[in-house]
């Protein structure tokens, strides 16, 4: 199945840096810092069962040799898949895809390669092609809803074929049999598999959910300013332009009949002009200064986005109202340093009436202070408040800010 690729995955193949290798040196350097594949490699361990039935045959020295170089030629390429189709990056264009799909007819072929090695013990590979049947080949066809269906359909068809063959070729087969272990871990693992599959299509179908609520709320949240921004500037110039058009008009009337009183109209319409502006200027500076209930949301998503576990409160009335603004610029420079240089897997912020944590369990602080961090201290030290930062415990970075 061939599909024509995107304008985005176009741009991404066309611009890829071909002195590292292009689009897929790109995606397989993503996918090896995705570490989630290695709960798939692990399984590789089991290879032990093969390997050792290959050792113990009657072959030939040759054979045993090849035998074991196609054992570890498997398991290199299952990995190489883990990384790209199971748990990896997604694709980026139809190279990296016709990549994966070599790839998994590249096991299929060792699979066959090994049959007059391992005999019957081949099917002990089995588990691996099914967990890529499930996992791998939806991934190769990922273009659109109704294809990920199908995709998924094909998956579940070859695990069915392939617990099927075990069953039935060793019965066709002299000589081959197959042990209830072996039966009974084939079918154990043609269940659980597609189990799994399903579970991760809801867990991935239930974060898209939150991600749309979470661009929902923000886009709610950025109206929501803008109302008031509007309602603050009708209240603030509404009134005070209807005054001063008022004024301007009398100390027309006045100019030649009653001059002091039009220089005081006059002194009076500058009063205003300039409280007006003040007012202008508070409203504006409101609407600069970050919201503490819309930096949470931009730090749960920063953080997830980043692969790190966040902790972060819901309710902001904890705080009193007039420390949130700095608490909001405290928690957006603090989430800034943790996704770009703690390497941490989890933050933690709690919140209190005059007092806001954060903390990672990364790399932990290195006692330099970049602009963001000075920046952040002279606006705490503005309102008399106290920073202190250092590291965790046991491991991390801690930052608290008590006004």
């Amino acid at each position: 199945m061939t599909t024509e690729p995107s304008a985005t995955q176009r741009c991404v193949a066309e611009n890829a840096d071909p002195e590292r290798g292009g689009v897929l040196a790109e995606w397989l350097r993503g996918a090896w810092h995705d570490r989630r594949w290695i709960f798939a490699a692990i399984w590789l361990v089991f290879l032990i069962y093969p390997i050792a039935s290959v050792v113990k045959s009657d072959h030939s020295l040759t054979a045993k040799i090849i035998g074991l170089v196609l054992l570890g030629l498997f398991a290199l390429t299952y990995t190489v898949v883990c990384m790209m189709a199971m748990f990896g990056p997604e694709y980026a264009g139809p190279r990296p895809r016709r990549v994966g799909a070599s790839l998994l007819g590249t096991l299929v072929v060792i699979v066959a390669a090994l049959v007059p090695v391992l005999q019957q013990d081949v099917f002990g590979l089995a588990p691996y092609l099914m967990a890529c049947a499930v996992f791998a080949v939806p991934n190769l066809f990922r273009d659109d809803e109704s294809t990920r269906w199908r995709a998924g359909l094909v998956g579940y068809g070859l695990v069915i074929l392939i617990v099927g063959s075990a069953l039935v070729i060793p019965e066709l087969v002299p000589g081959w049999s197959l042990d209830s272990g072996t039966v009974a871990t084939l079918l154990v693992v043609g269940v659980v598999m597609p189990a799994m599959r399903a579970m991760q299509i809801r867990e991935t179908q239930r974060e898209e959910l939150a991600r749309r609520q979470r661009a929902i709320d923000e886009r709610m949240a950025v109206v929501a300013e803008r109302e008031r921004v509007a309602r603050d500037v009708h209240d603030v110039l509404g009134h005070s332009l209807t005054v001063l058009t008022v004024k301007s008009e009398l100390a027309e009337r006045l100019v030649d009949i009653d001059s002091e009183r039009a220089k005081a109209e006059l002194a009076d319409m500058q009063r205003i002009a300039r409280s007006a502006l003040s007012e202008v200027r508070a409203t504006v500076g409101g609407l600069r200064a970050p919201s503490l209930a819309s930096e949470l949301l931009a730090a749960r998503t920063a953080l997830s986005a980043a692969q790190i576990d966040p902790e972060l409160p819901v309710d902001v009335e904890v705080v009193d109202e007039d420390m949130q603004p700095l608490f909001a610029w405290v928690l957006r420079e603090a989430v800034t340093n943790v996704v770009r240089h703690s390497g941490a897997a989890h933050c933690r912020v709690v919140l209190e009436r005059r007092r806001i944590s954060v903390v990672d369990d990364g790399s932990g602080f290195t006692g330099s202070v970049g602009n963001g961090l000075r920046g952040l201290i002279d606006r705490v030290h503005d309102v008399g408040g106290r920073l202190d930062v250092g590291p965790g415990e046991p491991a991390g970075t801690r930052l608290v800010v008590t006004g």
